[in-house]
């Protein structure tokens, strides 16, 4: 029997790695095929392994090697990494994309689209939750924070752990949803350390608390053990809610209406929902010429503080198409328009079932 190996990631990619086994299971039933799809450790061996995050190290030698990690990466350095030479074959949303690629696989580029971006485009024109489901009032326009997790690019410090505060203090008529980066704390180095994390995390709670009895509705608190996070917790009430980051985000872009973000991949995929991006400027980071996120900064509007953000707040509320056009044309650099079908995840099994049939 041939194999198929999945060394799951973290994050977002938990997610897809799911979803992909299902898509490859169903696909061998359907064609009636003696192959095992299974999740695989450092060092184990499979015919054909899918991996996500750089762990190529871990399996060299050990099977056909596919790199499926997002390579439209805000925070630059995977198109130009050398990494990429120890695949065989790797995974880009678009031709641009695939010509952008500095050290090219043994064997091949898959311009497949991303399986990342999958239900970006499939739930585009049917998405049907609403931000009721959050119990936030859907009269409202909604707004998603999503940061990211490296501490001298994220506005969390900075920003999100004082975003509650700010929201009440300025009665913005708008619903505030927070997701958190699954590695929030982690990475911490001599700009942030994680005792600063740890106050921000604390404070969002308080924050949190102070809000729900404003508005006579107590949180719910639900406790995990997310990686290094002491505190972690979703609390939904009126106004705002703040997510697990266990939780897809994509469905959260959907019931939004503007994202603010900072170096997030996310930026990217909420650019293909044609809504406005607010991107914090974090006075701590060290500027890459190879990072998209960089490079395709005029994709959202930027600030620098919170009293840049309130100007902000309202110059996008009142003018929503204002950015339209360039977040289209960056769209246009990612994907070809054939593989905005939200069918990346079927491309791959169709591609990856071709190698173990020779």
């Amino acid at each position: 029997m041939k194999t198929i190996g999945i060394r799951q990631g973290y994050g977002r990619h938990q997610h897809i790695c799911n979803h992909i086994i299902k898509s490859f299971k169903k696909e061998i039933q359907k064609q009636g095929l003696d192959i095992e799809v299974k999740r695989i450790k450092p060092k184990e061996k499979a015919d054909v392994i899918l991996m996500w995050d750089s762990y190529w190290k871990d399996h060299l030698g050990d099977g056909i090697l596919v790199g499926c990690t997002h390579t439209i990466d805000a925070k630059g350095g995977w198109l130009s990494s050398p990494t990429l030479s120890n695949y065989d074959y790797i995974c880009v949303e678009g031709k641009h994309i695939a010509s952008q690629v500095k050290h090219p696989p043994k064997k091949e580029i898959w311009v497949i689209g991303n399986p990342l971006w999958d239900d970006i485009f499939k739930m585009k024109d049917q998405f049907t939750l609403t931000p009721n489901i959050l119990d936030l009032n859907i009269a409202r326009p909604t707004f998603l924070y999503a940061p990211t997790w490296e501490p001298w690019l994220s506005s969390f410090l900075n920003i999100g752990a004082y975003l509650i505060d700010f929201w009440d203090e300025n009665e913005i008529e708008a619903n505030l949803i927070i997701h958190l980066h699954t590695f929030i704390g982690l990475g911490t180095s001599k700009t942030y350390t994680w005792e600063q994390i740890k106050e921000g995390l604390n404070h969002l709670e308080k924050s949190a608390e102070e809000h729900a009895k404003k508005f006579n509705a107590p949180p719910g608190f639900v406790s995990t053990g997310a990686h290094q996070l002491e505190r972690h917790y979703i609390h939904t009430h009126r106004r705002v809610s703040i997510v697990h980051s266990n939780v897809p985000i994509i469905p959260l872009m959907h019931m939004s209406d503007y994202l603010i973000s900072d170096f997030s991949g996310c930026i990217f995929m909420y650019s293909a929902l044609d809504r406005p991006i607010l991107l914090y400027d974090n006075p701590g980071n060290v500027e890459r010429s190879d990072s998209l996120g960089m490079e395709w900064r005029d994709i959202g509007d930027r600030f620098d503080s919170l009293e840049s953000l309130l100007e902000l707040i309202k110059e996008v509320m009142s003018n929503p198409e204002k950015k339209s056009d360039i977040r289209k044309k960056y769209i246009d650099k990612i994907f070809d328009e054939n593989l905005r079908d939200g069918n990346a995840t079927q491309r791959l099994v169709d591609k990856v079932l071709r190698i173990l049939d020779k």
